[in-house]
Formats: C-alpha cells, sequence, structure tokens
C-alpha cells in the first residue's frame, strides 16, 4: 500500500502530462523551434516519469533481470536529468535574450553537465552515484549529491537570468516562467531532504503544463515569423510603465525594411520573408539586453530603450548600419538588405503612446525619403553620364 502510495503523483502527473502533449500537439504550430523543444522535453518528462514509477515498483523484487533492469532505469534517469535542466536554461537565454557566450563560458558550464554524465555512467561498475544490491534495493551513494546539485545548478541559472531580464518579458509570462523554474527545484530539494518521496518528475510534469499556457499564450504576444513582441505587447507593457513611472526614461527607434516590395516582386514573398527576419537578427545582434523589438506592421519594427540618451540611439543606429553593411559585404544574396531609421527620446510634452509612435513613425520616413531621393538622384547622373 506504502508503494502505491509513493507511485500514484506519478502516475496521476503522467496522464495529465499525455493528455497536455495531445492537446499541444494539435494546437500549437509543429514547425515551432521552440514548440519542438517542448514537445521533446514533454515526451523526455513522461518516459521518465514512468521509468522511476518503475524502479519504484521492481524495487526489492525479485525476478530474471530485475537488478539488470533497475540498474538501467536509474542510469537513464540520473543522465537525462541534468541534460533537461541545462536544456531547459538554454531555451530560458534564447527567450529573455542574452549576450552571447564565449566558448570558454560554455565549456565552463556545461563541466558540471559532463562530469555528471561520466559519473553515472560509470555508476553500475564503481557505485559512485547509487548502487542496487544483490537483492534487488536501491540505494543512493556518495555522489548522488553532486549529480542532484549539478541538476538544480542549471535550474537556479535560469531563474536568476529570469529575474536580471524581467523587464523584458511580459508580467503574465513572467510568472509562469518563475514557476516553471522554480517547482521542479522546491521538489527535486524536498525529494533530497525526505527519502523516499517522489517529486522531481511530477513536478517537471506540473511546470510543462505552465510552459503549454505559455506556449499558447506566445502566440498572441510573440511575432510568428520573427520571434519579437507583437503591437499589442509593446502598448500593453508601455502603458503599465506609463502609469508606475510618469517620468520614464525611454527611447524608441523605428526601422523598417528597404525595399522590400522589390525584393518580393522580383525574388518572392520567402526571399522577402527572409529580409525581414535577417533584419530583426543583426539589430537583435546590436541591441541585445538594451531594449526589447516588436513588430508593429508588415516589416515596420519598434525598439523600445530604457534608461536612452540621445548618444545611445544614435550609436545603436550607426551600428545597425554598420552592421548591415558588413552582412552585405560578406553575402552572396542578389540583393542588399539595409533598413531605415528614426528615433526619439520619450518627452513630458507627449500626451499618448499613439502620438510618440507617430513622432518616431514620421521620422523613419523622413530618412526613407531621403534615401530614396538619393537613389533617383544617383540613378539620373548615371544615365546622363
Amino acid at each position: 500500500m506504502d508503494g502505491l502510495f509513493r507511485i500514484q503523483q506519478n502516475v496521476v502527473s503522467a496522464l495529465f502530462l499525455g493528455l497536455v502533449l495531445i492537446l499541444a500537439f494539435f494546437r500549437l504550430d509543429r514547425k515551432d523551434k521552440l514548440n519542438r523543444l517542448f514537445f521533446i522535453l514533454g515526451l523526455i518528462v513522461f518516459i521518465q516519469l514512468n521509468m522511476e514509477t518503475i524502479t519504484c515498483i521492481i524495487n526489492g523484487k525479485i525476478f530474471p533481470g530485475a537488478r539488470i533492469i533497475s540498474i538501467f532505469f536509474h542510469v537513464c534517469l540520473y543522465i537525462v536529468a541534468p541534460i533537461l535542466t541545462f536544456t531547459w536554461y538554454q531555451l530560458v537565454k534564447k527567450l529573455v535574450g542574452f549576450s552571447k557566450s564565449t566558448k570558454g563560458r560554455t565549456i565552463a558550464l556545461a563541466l558540471p553537465l559532463f562530469i555528471s554524465f561520466v559519473i553515472v555512467l560509470i555508476t553500475p561498475w564503481t557505485n559512485l552515484a547509487f548502487s542496487v544490491s544483490v537483492d534487488n534495493v536501491y540505494q543512493r551513494e556518495n555522489f548522488f549529491y553532486f549529480v542532484s546539485i549539478s541538476t538544480y545548478f542549471y535550474m537556479i541559472l535560469a531563474f536568476v537570468h529570469i529575474c536580471v531580464n524581467r523587464k523584458k518579458i511580459i508580467r503574465h509570462d513572467l510568472w509562469l516562467f518563475i514557476l516553471f523554474s522554480i517547482i521542479p527545484v522546491v521538489g527535486g530539494i524536498i525529494q533530497i531532504v525526505v527519502y523516499g518521496i517522489l517529486l522531481m518528475w511530477s513536478l517537471s510534469a506540473l511546470s510543462l503544463i505552465f510552459l503549454y499556457l505559455f506556449l499558447q499564450e506566445r502566440m498572441i504576444h510573440v511575432d510568428g515569423l520573427t520571434g519579437t513582441w507583437t503591437r499589442t505587447s509593446l502598448y500593453a507593457y508601455l502603458e503599465r510603465e506609463m502609469r508606475s513611472k510618469p517620468f520614464i526614461d525611454f527611447g524608441l527607434i523605428y526601422f523598417d525594411v528597404d525595399q522590400l516590395k522589390y525584393i518580393n516582386d522580383h525574388f518572392g514573398h520567402g526571399e522577402g520573408d527572409h529580409a525581414i527576419v535577417q533584419s530583426v537578427e543583426i539589430i537583435s545582434s546590436i541591441v541585445q539586453k538594451r531594449g526589447i523589438i516588436a513588430r508593429v506592421g508588415g516589416d515596420e519594427f519598434a525598439i523600445l530603450i530604457q534608461g536612452a540618451t540621445k548618444s545611445l540611439l544614435e550609436e545603436i543606429v550607426n551600428q545597425c548600419n554598420n552592421s548591415f553593411e558588413d552582412y552585405n559585404l560578406h553575402h552572396t544574396t542578389p540583393y542588399c538588405i539595409r533598413c531605415s531609421f528614426g528615433y526619439s527620446l520619450y518627452e513630458s510634452d507627449i500626451k499618448s503612446i499613439e502620438e510618440w509612435m507617430h513622432r518616431v513613425d514620421m521620422l523613419m520616413y523622413k530618412e526613407k525619403t531621403k534615401k530614396k531621393q538619393i537613389l533617383e538622384t544617383n540613378k539620373e547622373s548615371i544615365s546622363n553620364n
């Protein structure tokens, strides 16, 4: 009876997670990289729940191959756990923005994962992390805590990364991120301290259910093509900030892709989408943690910078223009990718978000018109010569 009580939360969690994965299969875009990662994480947790349940059922039971099955399942449980949390940390960095990691930093971060992997892999012969007696009874060993700490290390890193970048996350999504990071850690710590309680994987399943809710909300808040915020998300964020901070120090940069109609007409809308995505990637690499990018129109985007100065906005725009020139120099596409920019600080005489957006939009179109005039002048000069 005690054994049944221990595994019942795993059985219920596996059932609910399975239902969520079925719903997600029909409701989420399976071509989206983030959604695909959700399915992979969900399937892994589902398998881990069932393996952990089986290990509890057969623990202490003697039948042909029982000890080998127990060792194999425990090795899988121990190896997958830190890989799963490391993947979650990488996912969080991608979702909330990060500076590009150096090779040395990436290796250093992956070191606990590698050491844990080696320890668990040799445990069947060395009993470093756990042991299974001849009577098929599982027992924790000395390096169990190192593997456990390695697992939760990445979850804690993800939580810290979320907290540092909390201003770039929509408030509703922020709580989902926090819950997803904290719930498995709490369950895991309880499972470590109170031997015999199974909480880590069942609470991981609960966290994935929260992640599914986030992914559904993301379809509203995040642009499907570029991964940037939508206009609705940007407006909601600005309205909230303006209510709480009347004298906000925001700067706004507007940009759109030059000659997109020409690219669509001559090379197809697929190439037009590629130009939009590439433009956002180039600009994102410059903006990084300094701002939020939102798609506010077909090929129009806004960059919101907090703690902005006029010189900072000018610097970002100049860096973006230089990056576009560098991209065009080193890529052999049949067209060049460039953007027009307009920018302005938030000023006390601005009465609404719409007015501010319109003002910066006009500045962008002023630059775009100037570019067209220069292009026409150059064409006339060439034809006259």
